[in-house]
């Protein structure tokens, strides 16, 4: 869909955007995963199998696997009844992505603690009862963030030769509040659309150029963006999707929060708008604005992966831990979200 150049948006979602690259023996370290030498066929197995076909499997051979990345309760093994948007999500992330997740977490623990402690505030303080159900954690009475950030881990693979492919504009669901993007192979456009400053109605709209190791990590579930994935030029073939070996020329992976997961779609937003408007977003924005983001090292992820092997369980400190590399930010690193229904008739609200 076209975007439009003036809206009249009912609620309005501050977020900010901040962008990095892994550096280069850690990209190639994720990108030589043994899990990605698989063929489709077997990516495919791992899928529920009720599981609905998305929009990004329409363009297939094509998958995307919702896994989980609890790497402090469950770091290599099935968290029992684990869902996100209705997909199952039981299953463990590959260790060296759960491994990626445990050290992202612990470098940015500071972070975390801070931003966990603005959440809880802001919902004990100016959220009513109703709102704090949708939120979770018992009202956020007991949210540890720093299990439950990035802890859903979605992977989207393509394979052979296809031209672009634009998925349209949309707004993710609440776990996306907090949510942080790899691009592991190929190239991809993120384009984000955000309220000018001057009068929050016309549409500003910055563009997001991605390759292998680019990061950002932002609020998709507070703006309207798209995505368009580039041409990737893997084989030509008359094959059946399940007869297709070797790995994905496409590869991202998306890191969500286990948060405010009954903000699933569009027809729930109305009962968390407000929350998300006044006392959410903003505490997220400032947060990732106000304190670095750090992305682990190689020796990170290496030494976290070795204690998710040996313990399997509650994680402990390493006794050395190598400084993280920083995320570079932009020149601006907070704008205004557009309203999420700006296109809802008043019966929708």
């Amino acid at each position: 869909a076209t975007v439009p150049q003036i809206v009249e948006p009912r609620w309005i979602f501050p977020f900010s955007v901040v962008s990095g690259s892994l550096g280069a023996d850690l990209l190639r370290y994720l990108q030589d995963a043994p899990e990605f030498a698989q063929p489709y066929k077997a990516w495919r197995a791992l899928r529920h199998p009720e599981a609905r076909t998305t929009g990004f499997e329409e363009h297939g051979p094509a998958i995307e696997l919702i896994q989980h990345c609890k790497s402090q309760d469950h770091p290599l093994g099935p968290c029992k009844g684990l869902s996100l948007f209705g997909l199952d999500a039981s299953q463990p992330a590959p260790l060296r992505f759960m491994a990626f997740r445990h050290a992202l977490v612990r470098v940015n623990a500071t972070m975390l603690r801070h931003l966990q402690e603005a959440l809880k505030v802001a919902l004990s303080n100016s959220c009513s009862e109703i709102e704090r159900k949708q939120f979770g954690h018992t009202g956020g009475d007991t949210l540890v963030l720093g299990k439950e950030a990035f802890s859903f881990a979605t992977f989207q693979l393509r394979w052979g030769h296809h031209g672009p492919l634009t998925m349209g504009r949309h707004v993710d669901g609440g776990p996306s509040l907090l949510h942080l993007s790899l691009s592991l192979a190929g190239r991809r456009k993120f384009r984000s659309e955000a309220l000018s400053y001057n009068d929050q109605c016309s549409v500003e709209v910055q563009d997001f150029e991605l390759g292998p190791g680019d990061v950002y990590v932002t609020s998709p579930a507070c703006f309207y963006h798209s995505v368009r994935y580039e041409a990737q030029g893997g084989s030509m073939t008359s094959q059946l999707p399940s007869d297709i070996v070797g790995g994905p020329e496409t590869v991202v992976l998306h890191l969500r929060s286990n948060i405010l997961r009954l903000r699933s779609n569009p027809s729930t937003f109305k009962a968390s708008n407000r929350m998300l408007s006044e006392c959410l977003a903003p505490a997220v924005a400032q947060a990732l604005a106000a304190e670095p983001i750090v992305l682990p090292s190689l020796a990170d992820v290496l030494n976290a992966e070795a204690e998710l092997q040996a313990t399997r369980a509650h994680a402990t400190s390493p006794t050395s831990v190598p400084p993280p590399s920083k995320m570079a930010y932009p020149p601006s690193s907070i704008s205004r979200g557009r309203e999420v229904l700006s296109v809802a008739s008043d019966d929708d609200l």
